[in-house]
């Protein structure tokens, strides 16, 4: 749990730690004497196990429950709802629009938790037995897990919009893609590069150009995941 401020969603402090490790129950009781009216945010990634699905409006939710979502928890939002479930294990970057009107926070991401009270007034509740407590996240239904595993496709020359893509992430790129760019990049080295540490200190230097970097131990575990499914397509080549 983070402070976010009071009916907001901006952290009341540097949050950057909190991406890599959990508070203590000590940390956060000085965040509550400090700030005892503030909103509280979720970290959701790797950090805490937990990825979340973000519906904006009962539209989104809709084409959510007709793609198929299992019992999980749930949390009623301002204008829609918060789906919790089961951190996959391989990186998973926050993204927009994964459909019309739903977003996904991962890794280095946060979501607004009960009992904090959206910006328009109304609370952020868990809807009745779907808590935390009560019911265990489950895993990422298949239809989403294929949507944001990160893609290993084989970058060519000739293929215009991979190429520029490709151009476009060695630029560097903001903090809801550094995940998923790191994943694209690291497919495209470890593929070409017969030295697996050259094509980890290329990535290490390409990420100083982030804004801002990935934390190192990050950037390592999506290197490490990468390496290890491009293993696995050599051996059974």
């Amino acid at each position: 749990m983070i402070p976010l401020e009071p009916r907001g969603k901006r952290p009341l402090i540097a949050w950057e730690q909190w991406q890599r490790e959990r508070p203590t129950s000590a940390q956060i009781r000085q965040w509550i004497q400090r700030w005892p009216d503030c909103n509280w945010g979720i970290v959701t990634g790797a950090v805490s196990g937990l990825v979340v699905l973000d519906l904006d409006n009962r539209e989104a939710a809709q084409e959510a429950l007709k793609r198929g979502l299992p019992r999980a928890p749930v949390v009623s939002t301002g204008r829609g709802a918060h789906v919790y479930f089961r951190h996959p294990g391989w990186p998973v970057s926050n993204r927009v629009k994964v459909f019309e009107g739903a977003d996904i926070r991962g890794d280095g991401g946060y979501v607004c938790a009960p009992p904090s009270v959206h910006p328009s007034g109304r609370p952020y509740v868990w809807q009745p037995g779907r808590a935390l407590w009560d019911v265990a996240p489950p895993p990422l239904p298949k239809w989403l897990s294929d949507l944001l595993r990160p893609s290993d496709k084989l970058i060519v020359a000739g293929e215009s919009r991979h190429d520029d893509d490709l151009e476009r992430i060695a630029l560097g790129v903001c903090a809801g893609e550094r995940n998923n760019a790191a994943a694209r990049l690291a497919g495209y080295l470890l593929r070409y590069l017969p030295n697996p540490h050259i094509a980890l200190a290329l990535i290490e230097a390409w990420n100083l150009t982030n804004t801002p970097p990935l934390p190192v131990e990050e950037l390592h575990q999506v290197v490490n995941s990468i390496a290890k499914r491009e293993a696995r397509r050599r051996w059974t080549a």
